[in-house]
């Protein structure tokens, strides 16, 4: 079985199909095209679990009148602490961090029992319970719906916290949904902001991230979504790529589906803020054509190498061979177009003196800019050299040089069992010749874009 190495990149990227290392996976004619997944939307996944508070204290008003009907107080001491230990036991189990978790339950607890404590002053004030007033059975009525709102709380807190990353996500969700969220309007702005913080400060425990994925079924990928063949956002929103295929073999092995059935949550990132983000935990592994680099390296952890490749010259065809060469290429005439924030920046910042740079913010935008004439050159690795060559003729590798040689590789954070469950999927998909052939038909399938 063939193995991705260097040799086998230089023979994919030139310019004859026949070429091609063979003997890969087989793999679905359809398995690159547009993928029927899109980017997190924080806001929407911010909503949910705002509507789950709001549902929790609508049930209020039925637990105070059942307390009320039963002359039993609103403070239960014993059952709270007794609740509290047991959804706090829940939410390590799930991944979770016990201290932020017991301090959001108790929270919420609080926020209930000052709930039910107006309702019984209004109705001391009103000389009792209103006649037409339900009252509920507590045990069999009210508790098993607290229930399934605490474990879906649970299950968006395990799998979706990283989304609203801090509480201006949140008070953005709920404003747009104001009217509809009629029980959380009726708090305090303190205490509707005591709640973002408390949702914003429950983050993963830093133990393994496995429990979480495992319960869950669903894995949080990192992705620029702008680096083609490996991840590409569309106009209508939807990912492909090459890597988007990765993610969810990886998710279903992770998740101990072994087939399919795992979810997979990408992550909008960018290059400039690829590191942080994962360091922040906002997804647990990054994926989308990532060179390992020193800096990388020395705060994640990366798999073995899916890719090896390096950087190249691309322009357009009419230039022939004028930039057969750095010192060619870095002339005062010359405009190189750049996207921001990874090795690519990195290198034209460390090797062009004399060009004038040209930053393009989307790196989707840059090869459209070069056809245009709004410069005359991009360095980029070598493997999106031979995909955009093939999607817009014009376009030619302009050397035959291959600078910074690089790896490519799967990126996350330092957490043992998570390496290793991932290193375990990679070593499988290299002795597959998975990562190659997918490579391989993402290069077959390119096309001009339709006019």
């Amino acid at each position: 079985m063939k193995r991705w190495h260097l040799l086998g990149a230089a023979l994919l990227l030139s310019t004859s199909l026949a070429s091609f290392p063979c003997g890969g996976a087989e793999l679905p004619g359809d398995a690159l095209l547009p993928h029927p997944t899109t980017f997190v939307n924080p806001t929407a996944t911010a909503i949910e679990m705002l509507q789950t508070i709001d549902a929790r204290l609508a049930l209020m008003d039925g637990v105070a009148a059942a307390k009320w009907h039963s002359d039993k107080p609103v403070l239960d001491t014993a059952r709270e602490a007794e609740v509290l230990e047991q959804v706090t036991a829940q939410a390590t189990r799930h991944g979770l961090a016990a201290e932020p978790a017991r301090v959001l339950f108790a929270l919420q607890m609080r926020l209930a029992r000052e709930w039910q404590e107006r309702q019984h002053v209004t109705w001391r004030e009103q000389g009792g319970l209103p006649a037409d007033t339900a009252v509920p059975d507590l045990a069999k009525q009210i508790r098993p719906q607290l229930d399934r709102i605490t474990a879906k709380q649970l299950l968006l807190l395990t799998r979706d916290q990283a989304d609203w990353s801090d509480t201006a996500i949140l008070r953005a969700a709920y404003l747009t949904q104001q009217t509809a969220l009629t029980s959380l309007a009726q708090l305090s702005e303190a205490d509707r902001e005591a709640l973002w913080s408390a949702l914003v400060a429950l983050d993963d425990a830093p133990a393994s991230a496995l429990p979480r994925i495992r319960s869950t079924g669903t894995l949080r990928v990192g992705l620029t979504g702008d680096y083609a063949p490996f991840s590409l956002e569309r106009p209508d929103g939807s990912l492909e790529g090459t890597d988007v295929i990765l993610a969810e073999r990886l998710a279903d092995t992770l998740a101990g589906t072994g087939l399919e059935g795992a979810e997979v949550r990408y992550i909008r990132t960018t290059w400039r803020t690829l590191l942080p983000d994962l360091l922040a935990g906002k997804f647990d592994v990054a994926l989308g054509g990532i060179s390992v680099t020193a800096d990388r390296l020395a705060a994640a952890a990366f798999t073995a190498p899916y890719h090896q490749g390096g950087k190249t010259f691309i322009a357009r065809c009419a230039d022939g061979a004028r930039y057969a060469t750095l010192a060619l290429a870095d002339q005062t005439t010359v405009r190189v177009l750049m996207n921001p924030g990874g090795t690519n920046e990195r290198f034209v910042r460390a090797q062009f003196h004399q060009a004038q740079v040209k930053v393009v913010p989307d790196n989707r935008a840059v090869f459209a800019a070069l056809l245009a004439g709004d410069g005359d050159l991009m360095v980029t690795d070598d493997v999106e050299v031979a995909l955009q060559t093939r999607r817009h003729p014009a376009l030619c590798r302009a050397t035959n040089l291959l600078f910074e040689p690089s790896n490519k590789a799967v990126m996350m954070g330092r957490d043992p069992a998570l390496e290793t469950a991932v290193n375990d999927w990679m070593k499988s998909e290299l002795r597959a010749n998975v990562p190659a052939s997918l490579l391989e038909q993402a290069l077959r399938q390119a096309q001009p874009p339709v006019p």
